[in-house]
C-alpha cells in the first residue's frame, strides 16, 4: 500500500493531467447524449409480449399518450370550447400525434330504452351560444358517466385534449412543437398545462413534458 502512494505522489502531476484530459473529454461527449423515454426501447427485441405490445401500439396509435388540461369556472362556456377546438385541430395536424380526443370530437352513446344512438358528445343541436345553455350542457354532462370524472370534472371546471404519440415520433421534440403551436395560438389565460404520460404494460407515469 506504502508502495502504491508513493508512486501516486510521484506522478501525481501525470495523473492529474491524464484526469483532467478524460473529463474534458467525457464531458464534451455529453452533447451527443441522447435520452430515449420509451422504457419499452430497452427491452429484448425478441420478447414475445414485447413484440404483442409494440404491436398493438403501432396499430392503435402508439403506447405513450399526452394530455392538454384546460381549467375554467365552465370549460363549456362558448369561448373556451372554441379554444378546445383550436388546440385539438392543431393536435390533429401535427406530425408525430396519432390520435386525439377532447369534448369537442369525443363520440357519446345515448340510450333510450332499447334502442341506442352514437353521436357527437357536442354537436350542432346542443352546442352552447351563451352562459346559460353553457350552464345547462354542464349539468348534462357532469351526470354522464362515460365523460364525467373522464374527459370533464365532475364540476366541470377542468377538461383535457388527451392524445398519443405515434411509435416512430420524437417524443421530446413532438411536444416542443407542441407547445410552441398551443403558444401560437394566442389563447387567453385559461390555466393551460401540458402533461405526458408513459403508458407501459398498464403503469402510469406522470411528467411534465413543456
Amino acid at each position: 500500500m506504502e508502495k502504491f502512494s508513493n508512486s501516486v505522489i510521484k506522478f501525481r502531476w501525470a495523473i492529474l493531467i491524464i484526469v483532467i484530459l478524460l473529463t474534458i473529454f467525457f464531458g464534451y461527449q455529453f452533447k451527443y447524449l441522447k435520452v430515449d423515454s420509451n422504457i419499452v426501447n430497452s427491452l429484448p427485441e425478441d420478447d414475445s409480449v414485447v413484440q404483442l405490445f409494440k404491436e398493438v401500439g403501432g396499430k392503435f396509435g402508439g403506447n405513450e399518450m399526452g394530455m392538454i388540461i384546460l381549467q375554467n369556472h365552465n370549460v363549456l362556456d362558448p369561448v373556451v370550447l372554441k379554444h378546445i377546438q383550436q388546440i385539438t385541430d392543431t393536435l390533429t395536424q401535427l406530425d408525430g400525434i396519432g390520435s386525439v380526443t377532447s369534448l369537442t370530437n369525443m363520440m357519446n352513446i345515448n340510450v333510450k330504452g332499447d334502442d341506442f344512438e352514437v353521436g357527437k358528445l357536442i354537436n350542432d343541436k346542443n352546442r352552447p351560444n351563451n352562459q346559460k345553455e353553457a350552464d345547462s350542457l354542464k349539468r348534462v354532462l357532469v351526470k354522464n358517466k362515460m365523460v364525467a370524472g373522464n374527459i370533464i370534472s365532475r364540476d366541470g371546471t377542468t377538461t383535457i385534449v388527451l392524445f398519443t404519440f405515434r411509435n416512430d415520433a420524437d417524443i421530446q421534440a413532438v411536444s416542443k412543437e407542441l407547445m410552441k403551436k398551443i403558444n401560437n395560438l394566442h389563447l387567453p389565460d385559461k390555466k393551460i398545462s401540458v402533461k405526458q404520460i408513459k403508458k407501459h404494460f398498464n403503469c402510469l407515469e406522470h411528467s411534465f413534458c413543456g
